[in-house]
């Protein structure tokens, strides 16, 4: 599960290799990835994602969802990670900028998400709204977790807690009705969407952009991915 993902567009000289960038940014997101989640014993997975052109970089932490088990409750558990994971990458983007020495002008775009703690999060905020059903809200959890790589076992102690706290959240009236709006004349059903930043909108691109991950192997060594395709 994704906990923490910093993003930073920009504009570098184009005599340096975004590979090389991507390497020395890469302690960076690993040091955030120990410094902000002290309390976590389970092993951090951290990643780079370098787009070349303008160079697109993303730093993303990830953790399996079990650590969610011990803050006492699943949804305390969401709540921290989602407020320590969004510290780390707003760390990782400022120290970045900072040892670049990129000026402020030369920042196309930054964002700072933490995808897997906010999908989890709006299930509990559509079940308070009534938006959703604490079924469907399970249902869909569980879902997300397989989609996270967690085994049957653990799903299993992550969904029973978690159920009977959707279902304590849930509206007293026996029905949940769905929300509903008028948008030229037609009803449509509102539905939680991921969110969308302006830089992810398409664009153009004059050259096909390179793609690489980089990420520390089982014995240490930085390896770098071509993932151009």
């Amino acid at each position: 599960m994704i906990i923490s993902e910093s993003y930073l567009h920009f504009d570098f000289p184009s005599y340096r290799d975004p590979l090389e960038v991507g390497e020395f940014v890469f302690p960076f997101v690993e040091y955030a990835a120990s410094h902000f989640f002290l309390k976590l014993s389970d092993k951090r997975r951290t990643e780079i994602i370098i787009v070349d052109g303008s160079i697109r970089l993303k730093g993303l932490i990830s953790i399996s969802a079990k650590v969610l088990i011990g803050y006492g409750s699943i949804r305390s558990g969401i709540d921290y990670l989602a407020q320590d994971g969004k510290a780390a990458a707003n760390w990782v983007n400022r120290y970045v900028q900072e040892q670049l020495k990129l000026p402020n002008d030369a920042v196309i775009a930054r964002r700072v998400r933490t995808p897997g703690p906010t999908r989890l999060l709006r299930l509990y905020e559509n079940v308070r709204s009534g938006t959703m059903s604490p079924e469907e809200a399970t249902r869909r959890a569980n879902k997300l977790f397989i989609e996270y790589g967690e085994s049957d076992g653990m799903i299993h102690e992550l969904i029973v807690p978690m159920s009977r706290e959707l279902q304590l959240l849930a509206p007293q009236n026996d029905k949940v009705v769905l929300k509903k709006k008028y948008l030229g004349g037609a009803i449509q059903e509102t539905h939680s969407r991921r969110e969308t930043f302006p830089d992810e909108r398409v664009r153009p691109l004059v050259v096909p952009a390179r793609r690489f991950r980089i990420v520390r192997d089982s014995s240490g060594r930085i390896k770098v991915i071509d993932e151009s395709g």
